[in-house]
């Protein structure tokens, strides 16, 4: 979620309005009529302390607690449009703060390492991993063997049963990519790598793996019973991880081979690689340029060559 644009934290605040009752008390002062205090002090627009989340940031309405729950606004749609149009200006600023910062430090890489410079170099901004890499507890290892053994079981049943023929259709809402070449495979490779598996970390301790993904690697196996499935899989798994991540994640990124992953894991791109590949499909273009990034800050740069 990207917040719009203020002082403190990112947020916007509004200003509440105290409205009151002036009139002439003593001669040559104006006081409240109500509690006689000096117009000159009750008088004010107070602003709302940014740490104050009891009012609509638009309006200074006071907010029940869902709409402070929902995101700090009340339920005028005029107060949650603007809300949602200064989120946006928000993003849409930061993005342009951030590819101006990696466009010039592209052209410093360029220059400190001398390669001959594009015109056109693709930029590719990517999220960033910022899980440390720790040894694996067995806890989780213990728990990926659990439910691995019941996904196993469940595949071996389909495979022997009447639905043996059925398509295996798991993550079938997911595009596969037009890759038109190695090339463009390898900068795609490198983009991930820069990034360390931001989109891998929901992997857990199920690493995507489905009945169906199970199923199609038994195929192409027919010799492996099921424990001998269950052996290849815990066999890829490495000694140390990123935290609470995939278990699959090692330091030089995915243990686990191509042929025994689900869909998701091979046909997934976030934006920024999709961004890539449609920038280099032209075969004159080897080269291309990622930053990996987390809240507009450059954690990791590198120059990517698909030679």
């Amino acid at each position: 979620m990207v917040w719009g644009r203020g002082v403190f934290g990112g947020r916007m605040f509004g200003i509440r309005v105290i409205t009151t009752c002036f009139g002439e008390v003593t001669p040559g002062i104006q006081c409240c009529v109500v509690q006689g205090i000096n117009r000159e002090i009750v008088n004010r627009t107070p602003t709302i302390s940014p740490f104050d989340t009891s009012h609509c940031s638009i309006c200074g309405k006071p907010l029940n607690v869902h709409q402070k729950v929902r995101g700090g606004t009340c339920d005028n749609p005029a107060c949650r449009h603007t809300q949602l149009r200064r989120q946006l200006q928000a993003k849409h600023e930061q993005e342009q703060i951030l590819r101006e910062r990696a466009a010039g430090l592209c052209r410093k890489m360029i220059a400190d390492t001398r390669l001959e410079a594009q015109d056109t170099l693709p930029l590719a901004i990517l999220p960033s991993n910022e899980s440390p890499l720790v040894n694996l507890p067995e806890r989780r290892r213990r728990m990926f063997r659990d439910r691995l053994m019941g996904v196993i079981s469940t595949a071996a049943a389909k495979l022997a049963g009447p639905d043996r023929n059925a398509p295996h259709n798991d993550d079938e809402q997911i595009v596969a990519p037009n890759v038109d070449s190695p090339q463009q495979l390898s900068l795609l490779a490198q983009g991930c790598a820069t990034c360390r598996g931001y989109c891998c970390q929901p992997g857990g301790e199920h690493a995507f793996i489905f009945v169906e993904t199970i199923c199609r690697y038994m195929e192409r196996n027919p010799g492996q019973r099921p424990r001998h499935v269950l052996e290849s899989y815990l066999s890829h798994i490495p000694p140390k991880t990123y935290h609470l991540a995939c278990l699959y994640q090692g330091p030089e990124g995915c243990r686990l081979p191509r042929k025994m992953r689900s869909r998701i894991c091979n046909d997934y791109l976030c934006t920024g690689l999709i961004q890539l590949l449609s920038e280099t499909r032209e075969p004159h273009n080897p080269r291309a340029f990622a930053v990996a990034s987390v809240g507009g800050q450059i954690r990791r740069a590198a120059l990517i060559h698909s030679e």
